[in-house]
């Protein structure tokens, strides 16, 4: 397949496809095609609060009051050099997780394998 792919593409068009791959993903990620912002709801769909990508833990359980059960996950890259047992937790309906510095990283909606947060 790859063969083929270059006998079909001259290196100049591979490196113009790369790039503008790149740009449509930087172009999303700049204008909010991934979340930044989350509504975290009960089971029963009712609002528990709102919570955004960076926000301290206590600044989410200020917003949210505290969490159903906690855990940490096996192990988060923030860079190069930083590598923790970050904390997770459960809140109504989904999982957030919090990075090394213990700031929002992401929100998932919580199924039954917990998704790699280890609760305790």
């Amino acid at each position: 397949m790859l063969q083929f792919m270059r006998s079909r593409m001259s290196p100049g068009r591979v490196g113009l496809a790369l790039a503008v791959a790149a740009v449509v993903t930087a172009a999303g990620w700049a204008l909010g095609l991934w979340p930044s912002h989350w509504r975290v709801t009960n089971p029963d769909g009712s609002l528990v609060c709102t919570i955004s990508r960076g926000e301290s833990a206590s600044d989410v359980a200020a917003a949210c009051g505290a969490a159903s059960r906690m855990g940490d996950q096996p192990k988060v890259v923030q860079s190069a050099t930083k590598i923790c047992s970050a904390p997770c937790e459960v809140r109504g309906r989904y999982l957030i997780f919090y990075d090394c510095d213990g700031n929002v990283a992401s929100v998932e909606r919580a199924g039954t394998d917990w998704q790699g947060c280890a609760l305790r």
